[in-house]
């Protein structure tokens, strides 16, 4: 594909060519590096709120100090560094998404909906949290159970960021399929880390309709049992549902592992009661591994194709 189609939103486009144009004596694009790590900054601090003493349920102690450990552990992961290495714009939809979810265990419902959709702007996915940060923010505050201010706030400010998104374009709803599309429908065949691409690659024309409503209709369908089973451990539903999100996602990055594994985190207990802890581990490292031989085979040698899998 051409290297310079990109397939991100336009106020995201604008606000980091915006960046990368300020010059800096460290060189261009340093403000751009200085944003990220900002973003990263502030998604450990959320992911620290929600770990922090106070909020003990069945699946998380408040042991001293544990926010400071799951915030560290976010921060010095080598799958977040390597994503702010890499410049990957997925740091400011996690930290959205991490934000919205400190904000909804508060209690601050309206703040936790307009969050997580400034998140589903950058990235569609985050959608599927709008029920466990219901969830969150209802059970967190008495004064905070209007299910409709939560769901009004979450519309209203993501149709101003589209509204701008079609100013910003000169009256153009074009990046709607371009950017939206793409995720949706999986038009990149650039290979990638997720699972799909493989699949897609090596799939005759006349299923692909098909198996991208399996796909979509797969992942939407955990959503109600997920509700349904935890339904007052919102924050752990939440989690589950980003962890799927890295699983299923057309386009995933190391970046989405990441928070999937960082919410897991702040539920100690679960990991604390985990079988096989260290053989989890080992294979996890082992697929990290094996990514570099996949990239070198699929995009320097150009010598594999579904059936490396």
């Amino acid at each position: 594909p051409d290297a310079r189609i990109v397939y991100q939103p336009p106020v995201l486009v604008f606000m980091q060519s915006a960046l990368r144009s300020v010059p800096s004596p460290a060189g261009e694009g340093f403000w751009s590096t200085v944003a990220l790590s900002l973003a990263d900054v502030i998604a450990a601090a959320a992911l620290r709120q929600l770990a922090s003493p106070g909020r003990e349920t069945a699946l998380a102690t408040t042991r001293p100090a544990r926010g400071d450990s799951v915030a560290a552990a976010y921060l010095f992961n080598p799958q977040v560094v390597a994503a702010c290495v890499a410049g990957s714009t997925a740091a400011y939809s996690n930290a959205a998404t991490l934000l919205s979810l400190s904000l909804a265990a508060r209690g601050r419902g309206a703040a936790a909906a307009s969050m997580l959709a400034i998140a589903t702007y950058l990235s569609v996915y985050p959608a599927m949290l709008l029920l466990p940060v219901l969830l969150l923010a209802t059970d967190a505050s008495i004064g905070s159970r209007n299910a409709v201010a939560i769901f009004v706030a979450f519309a209203a400010v993501l149709s101003v960021l589209m509204c701008v998104s079609y100013w910003a374009l000169g009256s153009s709803w074009e990046f709607v399929g371009v950017c939206y599309g793409a995720l949706l429908l999986l038009s990149d065949l650039t290979p990638t880390v997720g699972v799909w691409q493989p699949v897609f690659v090596a799939m005759f024309p006349r299923y692909r309709s098909l198996f991208l409503v399996l796909i979509h209709g797969h992942f939407v369908s955990y959503l109600i049992p997920l509700g349904l089973r935890f339904r007052q451990q919102a924050l752990y539903m939440a989690s589950l549902i980003v962890l799927l999100t890295s699983l299923v996602k057309t386009y995933p990055c190391t970046a989405d592992i990441a928070l999937g594994l960082s919410l897991l985190s702040v539920h100690d207990k679960v990991i604390a009661e985990m079988r096989h802890k260290w053989l989890l581990v080992l294979l996890f490292s082992w697929s990290h591994v094996q990514t570099e031989f996949a990239l070198d085979a699929w995009l320097m040698q150009g010598s594999a194709d579904s059936n490396f899998y």
